[in-house]
């Protein structure tokens, strides 16, 4: 629509020139980023919904209705997506350099319908009509390697280095989505990865044979990679599935982010914290520390230690389980088989990490439940763990339980890395979009401060015993409730 071509005209104007390349930038990676409709984000964000709804009612339409006609992008599932999408939208708030990474899911969890007052779960195709506010960038398109064998080789310096040959190779396709913080004076980005065979991977003598199904077996096997969000992994199939869509997003996302960096900074790579911190949403990118290891010494050339030092100075990670059995673990030998470099990035950071504790000679039992791999298991927690200057839990309770019980040994261990940071929602979101009635009361009682500062909603303390405040109040929010059970029924 020519409203959709406006917001992301001016959107790509201000990303353009919003932030300068010494600002630190923030990536954030998650599997999961629930966004929400973004049509009244972006004009309540730029100032422009009254305006727009004001034209529309001329054309004898309405905003409302429009709105409506927006598809919830189907990446993300519930709370973990919802924080994700919510760090987006205070970041660019505050005019920080903050950057998401995920996944473009061709298919939601699920589409949501009410029949007769009960849920009825449908197929997410939310990609169908297509998707405005997304920008393809084939220029930005990274490889990704899963299987093969890693070949040692040595310079005639006799250092050896690696490669990993062979297996299958996967084209990472970034789309990128705005992120418009409110007063329209910054705009980051969301960038999704979609999974795209590689061009030389098509089978053609099994084409021209008349073999169509293997011809494009590849390319349904790659696609489905960014199929659907939590593929089913109870058996192996889905198991591995799911493993190659973490590390798709971690590494092309890392490889992004090195381009970037060597563009704006060279091979300045002392510095590379001071300028780059990478944020883990829970331990789905776990692998984003031995990979970002792995690209600076297999392609950068830097020496393990140096490369260790500087992906624990920037990645950072969020635990959202207090229960033990919830915590990610992948079987040594399906990872190793799928991601056999990376993995021996992983073995020699565990050894290293052993052998530390004994030289201090720590107990036997604080080894075995911190070690990455233990039991046959690659321990994804333990991995975030290990590479993080910082781990916090979401709430004050949640953080003391992960200090006490769940995460005791590493706490004991590195008392200094844990925090907390309690969850919190986007007020405008989930007030000013949601009720505007309600929001407009609150505007008229105290001004529109509150929009861009939460701290001004304090004001309201005068009003609490203010009865016709309280019932315009009261109003408001039954009539939102009334338009709830309206929709329900």
């Amino acid at each position: 629509s020519m409203l959709a071509r406006l917001i992301a005209a001016k959107s790509r104007a201000i990303e353009a020139e919003c932030h300068p390349k010494e600002a630190k930038k923030v990536y954030y990676f998650s599997l999961e980023f629930l966004l929400g409709p973004l049509l009244d984000n972006y004009l309540l964000n730029y100032g422009l919904r009254d305006l727009v709804a004001d034209g529309i009612d001329e054309m004898g339409s309405s905003l409302d209705t429009l709105i409506k006609q927006e598809v919830d992008p189907g990446l993300g599932n519930g709370g973990l997506g919802r924080l994700a999408a919510c760090f987006l939208d205070s970041m660019a708030h505050e005019g920080i350099a903050g950057f998401g990474n995920g996944m473009r899911y061709r298919y939601g969890l699920f589409r949501q319908e009410i029949e007769d007052g009960r849920q009825v779960e449908c197929t997410d195709n939310w990609l169908e009509g297509g998707f405005p506010w997304e920008s393809r960038k084939d220029g930005s398109s990274v490889t990704v390697r899963f299987g093969g064998e890693v070949v040692r080789h040595q310079d005639e310096t006799g250092r050896f280095w690696f490669t990993q040959e062979g297996g299958e190779c996967v084209r990472a396709v970034p789309y990128d989505v705005p992120i418009v913080g409110y007063g329209g004076k910054t705009v980051n980005k969301l960038r999704l990865w979609s999974a795209e065979p590689c061009e030389e991977d098509f089978d053609l003598d099994a084409f021209n044979a008349g073999d169509y199904a293997r011809a494009n077996k590849f390319r349904s096997d790659v696609e489905a990679i960014s199929t659907i969000l939590y593929p089913n992994d109870a058996g192996e199939h889905g198991r591995i599935l799911r493993l190659k869509q973490e590390y798709l997003f971690v590494s092309a996302g890392l490889q992004s982010i090195l381009r970037t960096y060597e563009h704006e900074h060279g091979h300045d790579w002392d510095h590379f914290a001071d300028h780059v911190c990478i944020h883990t949403n829970d331990t789905h990118p776990a692998m984003c520390g031995p990979e970002l290891m792995r690209l600076l010494v297999d392609v950068y050339g830097l020496d393990f230690d140096q490369a260790f030092k500087i992906a624990s100075a920037s990645i950072s990670y969020t635990n959202h389980t207090v229960m033990p059995e919830a915590l990610e673990k992948w079987p040594i030998e399906t990872f190793r088989h799928l991601l056999p470099r990376l993995y021996m990035f992983i073995e020699e950071v565990d050894r290293r990490y052993r052998e530390n504790l004994m030289r201090e000679e720590v107990n036997a039992d604080l080894l075995a439940s911190t070690a990455i791999l233990w039991d046959g298991q690659v321990r994804m927690a333990n991995l975030s763990i290990i590479f993080s200057h910082s781990v916090n839990g979401v709430s004050d309770l949640h953080t003391s339980i992960l200090e006490q019980t769940v995460l005791r040994d590493f706490y004991r261990l590195r008392p200094e890395i844990f925090n907390n940071k309690t969850n919190g929602v986007c007020h405008r979101r989930f007030l000013a979009q949601a009720n505007p009635p309600y929001a407009k009361l609150i505007t008229d009682a105290i001004g529109t401060g509150w929009l861009d500062d939460a701290t001004e909603l304090e004001r309201l303390i005068p009003f609490e015993k203010d009865a016709d405040f309280l019932d315009a109040m009261e109003a408001a929010k039954k009539a939102d409730k009334e338009r709830l059970a309206a929709y329900i029924e």
